[in-house]
């Protein structure tokens, strides 16, 4: 573990990357991960033979954190490492005097798998408030989804 280098861990983004196109996920660009303090965030990695077979990275916003994008592959889910991950992730951020860590989004019908792992940390679901963003460039790829029914999670719809 360690702080986020965009440039050592260029293969996390590609591979994070390759993820969202994969499962047709709308994330936050890569533009923003790359502009965050590095100072503040968490990197953690597993490797299985020397080969990386996950990451995850938090975003820390004191007293707080966030689980920003995570990333696994079928070696990483056969050996259970986001649950390792996520564990050491909760030491380090204690350690650090945060207090709280946001898991994201749980969406139970598009990312059933997801959601249970979610809930298996203990964590407790909280609705939250509706959010307004106004995004000029992305407008027209909004309106387009919006045509066809919204997200399948209702986000953004």
């Amino acid at each position: 573990h360690g702080v986020f280098d965009p440039v050592e861990h260029r293969w996390f983004l590609d591979a994070e990357s390759k993820q969202q196109r994969v499962k047709f996920k709308l994330l936050m660009p890569h533009r923003l991960t790359v502009a965050y303090p590095t100072s503040q965030t968490v990197f953690i990695q597993a490797h299985h033979q020397q080969t990386p077979v996950a990451g995850m990275l938090f975003l820390l916003h004191a007293p707080a954190a966030t689980y920003h994008m995570g990333w696994t592959n079928d070696d990483g889910r056969r050996l259970n490492a986001h649950t390792l991950m996520l564990w050491r992730a909760s030491q380090i951020l204690h350690d650090r005097g945060l207090q709280q860590l946001d898991l994201g989004t749980l969406d139970t019908q598009t990312e059933p798998g997801l959601a249970r792992f979610k809930l298996g940390t203990g964590a407790k679901p909280h609705r939250l408030g509706q959010t307004w963003l106004h995004l000029p460039a992305v407008s027209p790829l909004l309106r387009a989804f919006r045509r066809r029914g919204g997200f399948p999670s209702g986000l953004l719809s």
